[in-house]
């Protein structure tokens, strides 16, 4: 049995579904709040930082919609059913809100469901998806004085001022019917009299406006109101006709190449270019580029249009059962747009697809669980494929998916589902030209009492709507749920806000820098924080981490070290006795469990795993990066009568704290980067490592490799 060394390139390759023995070397068995990335392998996630407390209530069944103003300020719209709020991300201030009668088209039994918004330069515009458009009573004005076969007829030389007269021309042509009104002494294309010109603003879109204000205390404030959108100035019911979302309902709302779009159950209509509130043809004698476009898909089943997102200079309408590609040469254009079956999957109507620079990703339902597909437009041939990103783990993801958001610079992408409200699925993938080198699949757990309700990608960050349900009164049982802002920095290894102390993330959830008071008179410093750290359901985990202004930053306190008592029912807040660092910069979260299960490990004889060969596994050598510690957790299964029973054979726990050398700082941490050897003494075939981090200072491990006895007794060919 000659001893052969194994190597594991990496660890940055996430989880495999497939059989370990088909599976890439860098791919593992499970990884749980793991961040993945080609320098820095398989990092401990960033932590879940506390924005504010955004309501003292539940708001599970609300809408949420993002906003970015033009100074680059970014705010959070909530709506309830007949109800609007908007926050301020940078702090989670509330802002003023100017409500009219309009709030009543907000009305829904669903808000979550059937809102959908976009944001237009200053303008948010707010649709119902449940309120069926309609026109109004509204007619127009006149009446015909005559008819005439064009312009230079000579009856219109002594036509009154202000007469409208039919422009019949050619009677076989309906185009070349218009209406003409004589004003000023010329005459202009006119619409015909008597026939409804007007759209319900009370049914149509409605907009939130938000408007610089130097005397609002927050200097900005937002105006809610109804839309008044352009008539119909010119043409007939024929040449001229209202939108195709006109007696339905509005799906879905999208922008593209200034154009404001809608989509109906069957069709899709934009609006003149630059003119988003023009539904209507501005002219009915020439077909303009910019005109409005209005066109039918014919789907040939029931199945309606639900969303509509740009890829590149093409549109992509989803149904449930069919995807379609709106395109036009060289641009869309009223006289250049076609739509095209695309692909043909069954999509979730409750998860919109999110955009990842040119690529597009979309959920596929697949009985108890969700397949992501990853969508691309090859420019030169104008087809569209759809690559399956969940394929090595095609049952991974529950079902129920209703989130998802991609953060293309740093190859990102967050999934959430229904079924496990307290944990997303991490996608994180790289490419290098035309091949996708890294497809990392994982999954970020949360504290088990948190439900996320929206998520959102805003610049390096992932912010977070979350829900916390927890005891107020542990002697009766009593229960309250708040709903909070959080923010997670997508840049692995990026100390985000703490750069003033450490040069790497500080890995505690409900992250905060609390506020700090001592009381001379009791000899005791209250510390309160943004969340409330000191409910059961949270404090056992509590962590203090000294920032700048310390002695030692980096030591860290634990609960059961630091606390005598806390303030009455005020869970927010804790005392502890003596003036406990107020001097300086202090941390507060949570900790948790960093965790990456290795693959079962096969001889790999010219690189192709050997399922028949014997591998008994002396040692492994662990690689890391700017890491403090870590352990390693070996599994052998037991050998007695106990079948496939698997017991806790080794823990080994290593630390970059060596006594006698300069790297050594008592209850301080000291990253280093280096390698280190573990016994493992199992035999591969039942043998299961893994790797555990649980400071808050996170862990980066790079690559593996082994020791091994090999036998076989078969020959690869």
């Amino acid at each position: 049995m000659p001893i052969e060394p194994q190597v594991i390139s990496g660890f940055h390759g996430g989880v495999s579904q497939q059989s370990p023995v088909v599976r890439a070397d860098n791919q593992c068995e499970e990884a749980l709040n793991c961040s993945f990335s080609i320098a820095k392998g398989c990092s401990k996630r960033p932590p879940i930082e506390v924005v504010n407390l955004l309501s003292s209530n539940d708001l599970s069944d609300n809408f949420y919609h993002w906003i970015t103003d033009k100074n680059g300020d970014r705010y959070l719209l909530v709506i309830e059913s007949e109800a609007l709020a908007v926050y301020r991300l940078s702090d989670g201030q509330k802002l003023t809100v100017l409500n009219d009668t309009a709030q009543t088209y907000l009305t829904s039994a669903d808000p979550k469901r059937y809102i959908r918004a976009l944001t237009r330069g200053s303008k948010t515009y707010i649709v119902n998806t449940e309120t069926v458009v309609t026109a109004t009573a509204s007619t127009s004005a006149g009446s015909i004085a005559g008819t005439a076969q064009s312009l230079q007829d000579d009856a219109l030389g002594s036509a009154a001022e202000g007469a409208i007269y039919k422009i019949i021309g050619h009677e076989s042509i309906e185009f070349d019917v218009y209406y003409a009104k004589k004003t000023g002494g010329k005459w202009f294309e006119w619409v015909e009299p008597g026939i409804s010109d007007e759209l319900d603003s009370a049914t149509m879109p409605h907009v939130l406006e938000l408007i610089f204000d130097e005397v609002d205390p927050n200097g900005v404030r937002f105006e809610f109101t109804p839309v008044t959108w352009d008539k119909r100035l010119v043409g007939d019911e024929d040449s001229n006709k209202f939108p195709t979302f006109t007696g339905t309902t509005i799906n879905a709302i999208f922008d593209l190449n200034g154009r404001l779009g809608f989509l109906s159950p069957s069709t899709i209509c934009m609006s003149e270019v630059d003119e988003p509130h023009n539904f209507f043809r501005t002219t009915v004698v020439d077909l303009l580029d910019t005109a409005r476009i209005d066109l039918e898909v014919k789907s040939g089943t029931t199945s309606p249009l639900r969303w509509a997102k740009p890829l590149n200079k093409n549109v992509i309408l989803f149904t449930e059962t069919a995807q379609y590609n709106l395109s036009g040469e060289p641009v869309i254009t009223p006289g250049s747009a076609r739509i095209d079956l695309a692909t043909s999957f069954e999509t979730s109507a409750q998860c919109e697809p999110t955009n990842a620079g040119s690529n597009l990703f979309f959920t596929v339902n697949s009985g108890n669980h969700s397949n992501v597909r990853e969508m691309y437009v090859q420019d030169l041939t104008v087809t569209t494929d759809a690559t399956d990103a969940t394929a090595h783990v095609d049952s991974y993801i529950p079902k129920n998916v209703t989130l998802m958001e991609a953060q293309n610079n740093y190859d990102f992408l967050a999934v959430f589902s229904e079924e496990t409200k307290n944990k997303l699925w991490t996608y994180f993938y790289h490419y290098n030209g035309d091949q996708k080198i890294q497809s990392a699949w994982g999954q970020w757990e949360f504290n088990e009492n948190i439900s996320i309700l929206n998520m959102k990608v805003v610049d390096s960050h992932l912010f977070v709507i979350f829900t916390f349900n927890y005891t107020i009164d542990e002697n009766l049982g009593t229960k309250t749920t708040e709903t909070f802002l959080g923010k997670i920095n997508l840049k692995i290894g990026d100390p985000g806000d703490y750069n003033d102390s450490f040069n790497k993330p500080v890995c505690l959830d409900f992250l905060t820098v609390p506020s700090t008071a001592y009381d001379g008179g009791t000899n005791r410093t209250l510390i309160t924080h943004n969340f409330p750290i000191m409910a059961p359901e949270v404090r056992d985990d509590l962590v203090v981490v000294l920032g700048q202004g310390h002695g030692t930053p980096g030591v860290l306190y634990e609960k059961d070290t630091i606390f005598t008592f806390q303030p009455g029912n005020n869970l927010y807040s804790f005392y502890v006795a003596q003036d406990f660092w107020t001097n300086g910069t202090l941390f507060l979260g949570t900790n948790y469990t960093q965790s990456l299960e290795l693959s079962r490990q096969y001889y790999r004889g010219n690189g192709n795993s050997m399922a028949t060969a014997r591998m008994q596994i002396r040692n492994i050598m662990i690689s890391y990066l700017d890491t403090s510690a870590f352990e390693v957790h070996v599994k052998v299964e037991g050998r007695d009568d106990v079948g496939g029973t698997f017991i806790t054979d080794l823990i080994e726990t290593y630390s970059a704290r060596v006594l006698g050398t300069e790297y050594f700082n008592l209850n301080a941490p000291t990253s280093r980067t280096g390698s280190r050897r573990f016994p493992v003494l199992g035999n591969a075939a039942n043998t299961t490592i893994t790797l555990v981090n649980k400071l808050w200072d996170g862990a980066n491990f790079i690559r593996g490799e082994m020791e091994a006895l090999v036998s076989s007794r078969t020959r690869r060919i």
